[in-house]
């Protein structure tokens, strides 16, 4: 699906970009045109956020550092960007707080592949740019 007639470009803060090269979570999450910047900065994610250019972003708590806070933070900067919040929890909890403070959705890897997360994300994308 496309963004304003453009592929799908979301922004990933998570691990390192080699880190997702081999993972089929993410190789499918990245089929049929859609296209992703990965950083595990959040300095730098900001930075481009902040630039624009991208249809929704992606919060990976799996990956060491991340936290909830960076989804204020991601919000902060860009209210009207969708943020999708991937996650491996036990506790439903989390899923409750980060949709209550701004994710567009909050995936747990253990139930959602990655072609069902590109969906969810051009799904969220598309409903966003309607309300632009």
């Amino acid at each position: 699906m496309s963004h304003g007639g453009l592929p799908l470009r979301v922004m990933v803060l998570g691990d390192s970009p080699a880190t997702h090269a081999n993972d089929p979570f993410w190789s499918a999450l990245l089929a049929d045109g859609m296209s992703a910047d990965f950083t595990s900065d959040m300095a730098a994610c900001l930075e481009q956020v902040k630039r624009g250019g991208y249809g929704a972003a992606v919060l990976d708590l799996n990956a060491p550092g991340r936290s909830l806070m960076e989804l204020r933070a991601l919000r902060g900067e860009r209210p009207e960007l969708p943020v999708v919040v991937l996650i491996d929890a036990t506790d439903s909890m989390v899923g409750h707080w980060v949709v209550k403070h701004g994710a567009a959705a909050c995936l747990d890897r253990k139930y959602y592949n990655g072609a069902a997360a590109r969906h969810i994300l051009e799904q969220v994308a598309a409903h966003a740019a309607q309300r632009a």
